[in-house]
């Protein structure tokens, strides 16, 4: 009797235990499974509450280091489901911005927010904010008015619209890699007869044609359609194949009957290029293919794409044109602008010296510290990275950086002398390196590093900045790089002081000092009342409508994608704000409002990294 009450009573305990393992526990912020049912997002769309608890942490937002934050992180989770045309590439594991990026942002204006938004940046950290932007995957925005059931039937007409305005932008600023992987990402089923042709119209545009050349000389159009040939014979005298261009010339004449408006210009260009170039100049210019044919020479086709120099400096790398040293250089501006990784450029550098390292002329700083090319910036490179000496290394990285300033390619450099510069460490003799060294760090994100060298022989730092000029505007942009500076209230000096430095020294501008002003203004730093006012003032006096304070409608629009939550909204006015600053005339309004939505949006890394290319001058 008593065995079998045992037995009940280790069964009960046995059912109790199975029972509790089989509950699993919920986490409402990172969903690892695919939900396959259309009714899972239902479900989610209708739990507004939930919705809110997913995509916004407030403690969080309570506990960040930023001065007087009032920001929010905006948690925003994957939720992978079926393709559908507002889906990307990227996850919000990968960095993506995530399922729910658009928030309420209706269809419409999401839409004709992306056709209308100035992409054109000389900002690295504007271009990857961008690329990141239109890789992401993420829910399709909600049809809420007459307008987005008009635009869903136009979206019904062509279900791929969204793409092709992304294919598009990516196509217009260069980032043809993640065009290629964007367009691989489409199902088969999407993939229709046109569909390549299709996409190709979308990268019709200078900064593409590598890729149209590519397509032309792997002989995928239609032999039919004459403006293709064109293409192809225009594609063939850009690459000096005046051989296979005089064929396809004879043949499209013959096939034709001299219908084709190019024949002549074609045939002009093959006999001499030179004598040609005011072809392009009439009504041609606009036409592609005129422009393709304008690459045979170096002068003209600078003179064709003087008003786009990205388009130019990525077709000469891109397809290997003219001489090496030219695609270098094109090469410098592109590492520079965030469209290549850096050790393109390291590689490029170690190539072009192997054909002039028998010039003897460039072996010595003696002989090269007055001149500045590509050719002198390789060599630089190749004896900073063979000194053995440390005062050697750090005298040559110095007048590499020296020499980079000038053609504005200084974020490049940074980033191909980053691993050289790690190999010293701060010493007594190399006390004249520290503030070069400081801001290739700064630029590198190498906080640590820099203070190490900003610091070394400081005693006093209050008393160093308010003598050394120098030295407070390196503070000022350890302020703006690094996020956690002030938890050592103690030891760096307060940016409202340190500003003050700034604003009384006769060496400074102005507009420099109310640049750096309206920056850590816009991080949410408290500004000094004085300080701001002056500010605030100076403009007002201006009587410039540039520069006055009158509220657009991008403005409200922002403060509003801010305060609804819609990330993805929000993130592209902010970018069409900060491409349309005028370096001489700077809107200092537009780079505040610009900064602190991306800051309040959680987007802390960008807001900070943009604020220091903004204040070093890698943005011009």
């Amino acid at each position: 009797m008593l065995r079998n009450k045992i037995l009940i009573v280790l069964t009960n305990l046995l059912f109790v235990v199975i029972a509790n393992a089989q509950e699993v526990p919920k986490n409402i912020i990172i969903m690892e499974e695919e939900p396959n049912a259309v009714g899972d997002l239902e479900d989610l769309d209708s739990n507004k509450q939930e919705e809110t608890n997913i995509l916004f942490n407030e403690d969080d937002a309570m506990s960040t280091n930023e001065p007087n934050a009032e920001t929010v992180d905006i948690i925003v989770d994957d939720i992978p489901k079926e393709f559908n045309e507002w889906y990307g590439v990227l996850s919000s594991e990968n960095g993506g911005l995530g399922w729910l990026m658009w928030g309420n942002t209706n269809h419409e204006f999401a839409l004709r927010l992306i056709r209308r938004t100035n992409f054109s940046t000389k900002s690295p950290t504007l271009f990857e904010l961008t690329s990141k932007l239109l890789l992401s995957r993420a829910k399709e925005p909600k049809v809420q008015n007459n307008m987005d059931q008009l635009n869903g039937i136009e979206q019904a007409q062509d279900p791929l619209i969204y793409l092709k305005e992304k294919v598009r932008v990516l196509s217009l600023i260069g980032d043809t890699d993640n065009v290629q992987r964007l367009v691989e990402s489409i199902p088969l089923e999407f993939k229709d007869k046109n569909f390549s042709n299709t996409i190709l119209n979308f990268r019709s545009n200078e900064i593409d044609i590598p890729f149209i050349c590519k397509q032309a000389l792997q002989k995928n159009f239609n032999s039919s359609n004459i403006k293709k040939r064109e293409t192809l014979i225009a594609c063939n005298i850009a690459l000096n194949k005046l051989d296979q261009a005089q064929l396809a010339i004879d043949l499209l004449d013959n096939d034709t009957r001299g219908k084709s408006e190019f024949i002549e210009v074609f045939r002009d260009f093959i006999d001499e290029p030179a004598t040609a170039e005011q072809s392009l100049y009439d009504e041609n210019l606009n036409n592609l293919n005129a422009k393709i044919m304008s690459l045979i020479n170096y002068e003209i086709a600078k003179k064709v794409f003087s008003n786009d120099r990205l388009a130019l400096d990525k077709i000469i790398y891109d397809m290997k044109l003219y001489t090496l040293d030219k695609q270098v250089e094109a090469l410098e501006r592109l590492v520079n602008r965030g469209i290549y990784d850096a050790i393109k450029l390291e590689n490029a550098y170690f190539s072009l010296y192997e054909s002039i390292k028998d010039d003897q002329k460039l072996n010595s700083i003696t002989e090269i510290k007055d001149k500045n090319s590509v050719l002198v910036r390789a060599n630089l490179f190749y004896l900073t990275n063979n000194s053995i000496s440390n005062i050697e290394r750090a005298k040559y990285l110095n007048l590499l950086w020296q020499k980079s300033k000038n053609p504005n390619i200084e974020g490049a450099v940074y980033k191909v002398t980053n691993n050289i510069l790690n190999s010293l460490i701060p010493s007594n003799e190399l006390s004249w390196f520290i503030y070069p060294a400081t801001e290739t760090l700064l630029h590198s994100g190498d906080i640590a590093t820099a203070k190490n060298w900003l610091f070394f022989m400081s005693n006093d730092i209050k008393s160093r900045a308010s003598l050394d000029i120098n030295f407070c505007r390196l503070l000022i942009l350890l302020h703006i790089k690094d996020i956690n500076l002030r938890n050592n209230r103690d030891e760096i000096p307060d940016v409202n002081f340190l500003l003050q430095i700034l604003n009384n020294s006769l060496e400074i501008n102005k507009k420099d000092v109310f640049r750096l002003l309206i920056t850590l203004k816009a991080l949410d730093y408290d500004i000094n009342t004085d300080l701001w006012n002056e500010f605030y003032m100076n403009e007002i006096h201006k009587g410039s409508k540039k520069q006055s304070f009158i509220i657009e409608n991008n403005y409200f629009h922002l403060d509003e994608a801010v305060r609804e939550r819609n990330l993805a909204e929000a993130i592209l006015i902010s970018i069409n704000l900060l491409n349309s600053v005028n370096e001489k005339n700077p809107n200092f309004y537009k780079i505040y409002k610009g900064i602190n939505a991306l800051n309040r949006l959680g987007e802390r890394k960008y807001a900070r990294n943009y604020s220091f290319e903004l204040n070093f001058g890698i943005v011009k």
